[in-house]
């Protein structure tokens, strides 16, 4: 779902980077060491910038259920129940796995410029969606107000910013931005499922209920246009930033 075309090409980002690593002459891996040192670092600070504010959002969710004497499990369910946390929860799993176990078939996973161009397009509708049209929600002050800016601005602003620097460009095609398009759409079809047993809905422009089908319809392909259009942005600049700058197929 996560734009896993394979292009059959011997990239970086398609086979592991320890294995790009050892092919490299080693005049060329001298020259690209200090950014490999510094693609580590910044992955590992964004990385656990991002946990800590899982963590807290978690903790505070948490807090919110115990104080209403429900189960601690109900916590687990309505934390998960945010696009918000599962994109980011992706975007600290892009991070750290490929630093805790290089090795395996998960941080090869994550290590496609095709998943990291997903992830980074995912995270940039979040910070873009949320500043549009949920900046009247947020929480004014405490510790609500620091997971807020950092799952919802400073995440995206890392993610961007990482993909930018340490991302191999040329690897993406027209195609790959539509079949980004399923991550969300199943997190739309999961959270309207979830709505009819607990008549509760995530975002105020998916609620039924108050908004009515129709509109919530129109709200759903208008973020779908949304995400496609951010998809396209990554996979033009791709492009512009890749060698040879080729024609997208």
């Amino acid at each position: 779902m996560l734009g896993l075309v394979n292009n059959k090409v011997p990239a970086l980002g398609l086979v592991s980077y320890d294995a790009f690593w050892r092919e490299l002459p080693n005049r060329e891996k001298l020259m690209n060491t200090p950014i490999r040192a510094r693609e580590r670092t910044y992955a590992m600070v964004a990385g656990a910038l991002v946990c800590f504010a899982l963590i807290l959002q978690f903790y505070l969710t948490n807090n919110l259920i115990a104080s209403q004497r429900r189960h601690w499990v109900q916590a687990i369910l309505v934390f998960l129940d945010y696009f918000t946390i599962l994109t980011n929860l992706l975007v600290a799993s892009a991070l750290i796995v490929p630093l805790l176990a290089p090795a395996s078939e998960l941080a090869s996973f994550f290590r496609r410029p095709t998943v990291l161009g997903a992830i980074a397009s995912y995270i940039a509708v979040v910070g873009l969606g949320y500043s549009l049209l949920l900046l009247d929600f947020r929480v004014s002050e405490g510790p609500a107000l620091w997971a807020d800016v950092l799952l919802h601005d400073l995440s995206p602003i890392l993610v961007v910013l990482y993909w930018l620097l340490f991302v191999p460009k040329g690897r993406l095609r027209w195609v790959h931005p539509f079949l980004w398009l399923g991550y969300p759409l199943l997190y739309v079809m999961y959270a309207l499922l979830r709505a009819t047993i607990t008549h509760r809905y995530s975002y105020p422009f998916l609620d039924a209920v108050a908004l009515g089908n129709v509109r919530v319809f129109q709200n759903i392909v208008f973020l779908a246009g949304g995400f496609l259009l951010v998809g396209l942005a990554f996979a033009a600049v791709d492009r512009l930033l890749g060698p040879g700058r080729k024609p997208m197929a």
